[in-house]
């Protein structure tokens, strides 16, 4: 039988706090506890990203101080850091696949080895994607002098 789930109070408060938030906005954790009422521990952090998953708000998260809410600005880089969570699980399904084709290619059935051709191209495609992506990320913290560019209302 399925249920509706219910949304926490606390979801519920993060939501109405943070959908009149504009693009790019940068929230401090304290921040965000202050002017919402949710304490920002383990929990509160997992209803904030609930929240912003209702909401349909992507963010990037800089770790220990708060996040900021995608914008033009940094919308490529959370693509991007995506592609290289993706990328860092497909290395390592890719070392499965070069040991279990090196030890039962030739086994397989005509069928067999043209779908695992394939998925070796697909990891492959995949890997060049992300190792492209990994070098638009060193371009541009090589525009900003080498600096991770953090936003100005940080104190």
């Amino acid at each position: 039988m399925k249920t509706i789930a219910k949304i926490s109070e606390d979801t519920i408060k993060l939501i109405s706090y943070i959908e009149s938030l504009p693009d790019g906005q940068f929230l401090k954790y304290s921040q965000i506890q202050g002017e919402s009422g949710v304490n920002m521990d383990t929990a509160g952090k997992s209803y904030l990203r609930t929240a912003c998953k209702r909401l349909k708000r992507e963010y990037s998260c800089i770790k220990g101080i708060g996040i900021e809410l995608a914008s033009e600005k940094t919308a490529n880089n959370i693509i991007v850091h995506s592609l290289v969570k993706i990328d860092r699980t497909v290395r390592r399904a890719e070392k499965k696949y070069n040991n279990l084709t090196v030890s039962f290619y030739e086994k397989l059935s005509p069928q067999e080895q043209k779908q695992i051709n394939f998925i070796g191209a697909a990891f492959g495609a995949i890997r060049v994607a992300a190792e492209n992506g990994k070098h638009y990320i060193k371009r541009c913290e090589m525009q900003n002098n080498g600096n991770i560019k953090l936003p100005e209302n940080i104190s």
